[in-house]
């Protein structure tokens, strides 16, 4: 497993970030797990999934019946999968990396230094658990979604 710590612009909100990155990912075969910090934002990215222009991505709730099928989910708390996810975003601010199996796993680091220094921990926790870390700047997509 390998940790991906995104630094972002500061145009460029988390929710959208997030939803830039299920785009960049979503495909026939693949599984995605995003980790909001409560109910309240994962509704939020599912109605922006909802109203993409162009795309339409499955996708489903934690706590809906269909999560365990769909390729996208959404929730504060996300079920291992019959399957590991092959990426998982985190937007709540815990240590989150030990609850489901993935492959790659994304981490905003946001423009604000407080929002900064939890990203710093969180990316110091997964050194020290022996998980590969990365460090990038978001240049972002085609398909970016700015807000």
């Amino acid at each position: 497993m390998k940790a991906i710590f995104w630094e972002l612009p500061e145009n460029l909100s988390m929710d959208a970030w997030a939803i830039s990155v299920v785009l960049q990912h979503y495909g026939p075969r693949t599984h995605i797990a995003v980790l909001t910090p409560d109910i309240r934002n994962a509704e939020q990215l599912d109605e922006l999934l909802w109203q993409l222009p162009d795309r339409f991505i499955a996708h489903a709730l934690a706590d809906e019946t269909t999560a365990s099928k769909a390729p996208v989910v959404i929730g504060p708390s996300v079920q291992p999968a019959s399957r590991p996810f092959e990426h998982a975003i985190n937007l709540s601010e815990r240590l989150a990396i030990n609850e489901i199996q993935c492959h790659t796993w994304h981490e905003p680091v946001p423009a604000d230094e407080a929002d900064r220094q939890e990203a710093r921990k969180r990316f110091k926790s997964y050194r020290q658990q022996g998980v590969q870390t990365e460090f990038k700047p978001w240049t972002g997509a085609d398909n970016d979604i700015q807000g």
